[in-house]
C-alpha cells in the first residue's frame, strides 16, 4: 500500500476553518480551542514513512504530523522515518501551522526528509524543549551543495524555548 503524504504513523490537525472563518466556516474560538491534542509518551516510532503527494509536493512528517496541534511528546524513540519528495520535511516530526509542541527527552535516530529537517521541520509554531534531545545519523536527501538542516530545520519565525531537564 502506498504511504500517506502526512504523518506517517499519526497525524494530528485542528480546525483550521474554524479557527480562521475558511471554507464557509465562520471563524469561531481562540487559536487554542481549535488546536488538536495529542499526547505521546514512552512510545517508538520505528519506519514510519510519508510520500510526496498526487501534486508533486513533499511529504511532512514521517512519524508524526501536527498542524494547529498542542502535541506533548515525551520519551520517544523516532527511529528510521522517512519524509520522500520534492520539497519534503520532517523525517521524524513536522511541527506546522501555529502548533505549541513540548518535546522532551527524545531520540532521533536515522531520520530522513526529501528536502529539510531530518528530523524535525518546524513551521510557524511554537517548540518548548526539554533536554537531553539525541541526535544519530539524521539526513536529507538534497545536492550535497544544498543540503538543509540534517537534522533540524526551523521555518517561518518559530518560537523555540529550551528548558531544563526534569
Amino acid at each position: 500500500l502506498p504511504a500517506a503524504h502526512t504523518g506517517g504513523c499519526v497525524t494530528a490537525g485542528g480546525d483550521v476553518s474554524r479557527a480562521y472563518g475558511q471554507n464557509g466556516a465562520p471563524q469561531m474560538g481562540t487559536l487554542d480551542e481549535n488546536r488538536a491534542r495529542l499526547e505521546v509518551r514512552r512510545s517508538v516510532f520505528a519506519d514510519c514513512d510519508v510520500q510526496q503527494d498526487a501534486n508533486g509536493g513533499g511529504g511532512f512528517g514521517g512519524a508524526i504530523q501536527a498542524n494547529l496541534a498542542n502535541l506533548i511528546l515525551e520519551d520517544p524513540m523516532v527511529s528510521e522515518p522517512e519524509a520522500r519528495g520534492n520539497g519534503a520535511g520532517g523525517g521524524g516530526v513536522s511541527v506546522q501551522g501555529e502548533s505549541v509542541a513540548t518535546i522532551a527527552r527524545t531520540t532521533f535516530v536515522r531520520n530522513t526528509a526529501g528536502n529539510a529537517g531530518g528530523a524535525l521541520h518546524i513551521g510557524g509554531s511554537t517548540i518548548n524543549a526539554s533536554l537531553p534531545i539525541r541526535w544519530r545519523g539524521a539526513s536529507v536527501e538534497v545536492p550535497r551543495d544544498q543540503p538543509i538542516g540534517a537534522h533540524v530545520v526551523l521555518n517561518r519565525f518559530p518560537v523555540i524555548a529550551l528548558l531544563p531537564p526534569s
